[in-house]
């Protein structure tokens, strides 16, 4: 794995590229960034002869940039910044927050992307109050890790799985948990919901509470002709992470038609 900043004007991004040749696939991740979640599935897509980079979004890791006043379409613009740098066009695969930001720059730059893969596909259906709440008191840095954790697992695993120590991941920030947050309350969900045209895979685990699977299955409904849907059973918001394997398997095979 090979780690590079990029620079645009007063942004700097903090991306990790495991392959140099193969088609762009561009990785966003959840709520505050965390890039190293994504490892796992770099590594199977990299074996699989694709070129996976991770972004980390503004104030996450060693990424920089203006956080007052941060927009989605900031986010998305970081974003097609080093698609243009790397390569376009991209498979842009957004994980929890990092859906919306994918949905946005399918939206605003349709050029740049060929295809769109979300992994718990939030924003429309409202997420359980109760894992609501254990989500905030793990974004809590105050909290000791194992209180930390143990409201990460009620907020993100299925019954039997649980979140272990790599699930924090330093460069996870509540700097940029608390922008984007922000960033997602100014905007109307009209902008950046349908993704613009772009085809869509919705890959989402049975028991999400944060995301409920609901929200894949609303938007296969309403756009029937671009848009799929993989449940994975035995897996909640951590899909990634509780079902790596499968969840490769139907990101690698979606990627494998176009």
């Amino acid at each position: 794995m090979e780690v590079l900043q990029l620079d645009f004007d007063e942004v700097s991004l903090e991306v990790h590229r495991y392959a140099r040749t193969g088609p762009l696939v561009c990785m966003l991740p959840g709520l505050g960034g965390g890039i190293r979640r994504f490892s796992d599935l770099a590594e199977r897509l990299a074996q699989s002869g694709m070129q996976p980079v991770a972004i980390n979004p503004r104030g996450a890791g060693s990424s920089t940039g203006p956080l007052a006043n941060l927009r989605m379409r900031d986010l998305a613009n970081d974003v097609a910044l080093v698609i243009q740098r790397l390569g376009s066009p991209a498979f842009v695969i957004g994980n929890a927050f990092g859906n919306r930001v994918a949905r946005y720059l399918a939206s605003d730059r349709p050029d740049l992307v060929t295809a769109v893969i979300l992994v718990c596909a939030g924003g429309e259906v409202p997420p359980d109050p109760q894992a609501t709440a254990a989500m905030l008191k793990f974004l809590d840095e105050s909290l000791s890790q194992d209180e930390r954790l143990e409201a990460a697992s009620q907020a993100f695993y299925s019954p039997g799985h649980g979140a272990g120590t790599a699930f924090i991941d330093p460069g996870r920030t509540a700097i940029a948990s608390s922008s984007q947050i922000a960033a997602t309350g100014a905007e109307e969900n009209d902008n950046w919901l349908a993704g613009g045209s772009a085809p869509m895979l919705v890959v989402q685990g049975t028991e999400d509470k944060i995301a409920p699977p609901e929200n894949g299955h609303r938007l296969q409904a309403r756009w029937p002709d671009r848009v799929e849907v993989i449940d994975i059973p035995q897996a909640a918001h951590a899909v990634l992470s509780e079902q790596p394997e499968a969840f490769a398997q139907a990101v690698i095979e979606y990627i494998g038609r176009f």
